[in-house]
């Protein structure tokens, strides 16, 4: 399963857990909710319980001698199909208290009760059928659970997906509803703390040019590491660091050029690591068109640090001739 896959399952399941969690609000409410259950629950692609269910499938389901190594990923498909079935039964059971049985009364009223064995046998599915509703909708609500902490644990077996922990960023509302949790505590179950998800995510941005989004992760990233005190050197360091590159990289966007070379120098002076070659070739790529942005004549120096600053960059890339 590729990241992206991963990214859609769960998104398509937060979309499954808030719709039912509302639909269930609204019933105990008193509202009638079957219209919007049997949107959710079918047995095409119409559904998105369905679409979830078909998915985990394609996902999950591999040869019995190998299924053992993914235990988490087993479980989670196993207990999203029996919250299919289980959800299903809710659907029929709010169709016959809340479609069925108002069409049965209508008959009752307008050709009278003279069935009085019938009329009994009527109020006694009716009763039957409000605690089988009631029942299906706790057994639902139970595997809905279940589901969800599932989901858990396959985000905690896949800590290393940058572009999953963005995504638990980005949908920070809907993902603490779901989870019943602030964003903090779920990124700390999944990385060990909440700011090692930040700098995750962090990365996540800048490896595709989301630079102002990329800095707000990793200003949380430092506020969760400064409030734990677990900031350090090495931490803070690279936060600066990665800061000063994704503040070039905007300056270079808004056309502010000599402010975007200030700060892609403060990058390449603080050392960029390994991991970050990407970020060298965006910065090379951004840079080495200054030339052709500014007027020759308008500012030599600016044109001369771009240069210099390029043949930085390209002396750390490699080579790709060899």
């Amino acid at each position: 399963m590729n990241e992206w896959e991963f990214v859609d399952l769960v998104r398509e399941y937060i979309a499954v857990n808030r719709t039912l969690r509302a639909s269930f609000g609204r019933f105990r409410q008193g509202s009638r909710c079957f219209d919007e259950v049997a949107e959710l629950v079918d047995d095409t692609d119409n559904s998105i319980l369905f679409r979830l269910k078909e998915r985990c499938h394609a996902l999950f389901r591999r040869d019995p001698g190998v299924s053992s190594q993914f235990h988490n990923e087993v479980l989670f498909d196993l207990t999203v199909g029996s919250l299919f079935h289980e959800a299903m039964k809710l659907r029929e059971n709010l169709y016959q208290q809340e479609v069925y049985m108002p069409k049965v009364e209508q008959l009752l009223e307008q050709h009278g009760r003279d069935d009085v064995k019938f009329f009994r046998e009527l109020e006694h599915i009716q009763i039957a059928g409000a605690d089988r509703t009631l029942d299906a909708l706790r057994e639902t609500e139970a595997l809905l659970d279940q589901t969800r902490d599932q989901l858990l644990a396959l985000l905690i077996a896949r800590p290393e997906s940058g572009l999953m922990t963005r995504n638990l960023v980005e949908n920070r509302k809907f993902v603490e509803d779901v989870f019943e949790s602030d964003l903090a505590s779920i990124l700390s179950r999944i990385h060990g703390d909440a700011s090692t998800g930040y700098r995750i995510a962090a990365h996540s941005y800048l490896t595709s040019a989301f630079f102002s989004e990329a800095i707000r992760c990793l200003e949380s990233s430092e506020d969760h590491a400064n409030a734990v005190a677990q900031i350090g050197e090495p931490l803070a360091a690279e936060l600066a660091r990665l800061r000063s590159y994704a503040t070039g990289m905007i300056h270079f966007s808004a056309g502010s050029y000599a402010m975007s070379l200030e700060s892609i120098e403060d990058w390449l002076d603080a050392e960029p690591s390994d991991d970050e070659q990407i970020y060298l070739a965006f910065a090379e790529s951004a840079l080495s068109r200054i030339g052709k942005l500014v007027d020759d004549d308008s500012d030599p120096e600016l044109l001369s640090l771009a240069e210099s600053l390029v043949g930085r960059i390209q002396e750390r890339l490699p080579n790709v001739d060899a």
